[in-house]
C-alpha cells in the first residue's frame, strides 16, 4: 500500500497515456494533471481511487467516454474535465458524488441528445 496522497504534475507538457498503475495508490486524495499532453482514455484502474477528493485532467487530449466508475469517487469535491477530447454522455453515476463542490466539464463530443444527470443530491455544489 502506498502512502502517496497527492500527485501534482500540472503544466509539464507530459505526453502519452495516463499512468495505469495509479489505481494502486489507495490513499491518493489529489490527482492534478491539468495542462499536459496526455492521450488515450482514463484507465479502468482509476475506479479504485476511492479516496480521491480532487481530480483534474483539463487541457489534455484525453479521449473516450467519461467512465461510469467516477461514481466510485464519493469523496470527490472537485472534478475538472474541461478542454479534453472526451465523449459524452455524462454518466448518471455522477449523481453519487454528493460531496462535490465544483464540477467542470466542457467540450464533450458525441451524444448531443443525451439527458443531463440528476444533480439534486449534490447539495454542496457551487460551481457547475
Amino acid at each position: 500500500m502506498s502512502t502517496l496522497e497527492e500527485l501534482v504534475i500540472e503544466d509539464n507538457l507530459l505526453g502519452g497515456p495516463l499512468p495505469r498503475n495509479l489505481g494502486r495508490l489507495s490513499r491518493l486524495r489529489r490527482f492534478l494533471a491539468s495542462a499536459n499532453n496526455f492521450t488515450g482514455t482514463i484507465p479502468e484502474s482509476y475506479g479504485r481511487l476511492t479516496n480521491l477528493e480532487d481530480f483534474r485532467i483539463d487541457g489534455s487530449s484525453l479521449s473516450g467516454r467519461i467512465p461510469d466508475f467516477i461514481g466510485n469517487w464519493t469523496n470527490l469535491t472537485r472534478l475538472d474535465l474541461q478542454g479534453t477530447s472526451m465523449e459524452g454522455p455524462i454518466p448518471s453515476t455522477i449523481s453519487r458524488l454528493t460531496k462535490l463542490k465544483e464540477l467542470r466539464i466542457t467540450d464533450l463530443a458525441g451524444a448531443s441528445s443525451s439527458r443531463f444527470p440528476d444533480l439534486l443530491s449534490m447539495t454542496q455544489l457551487n460551481r457547475l
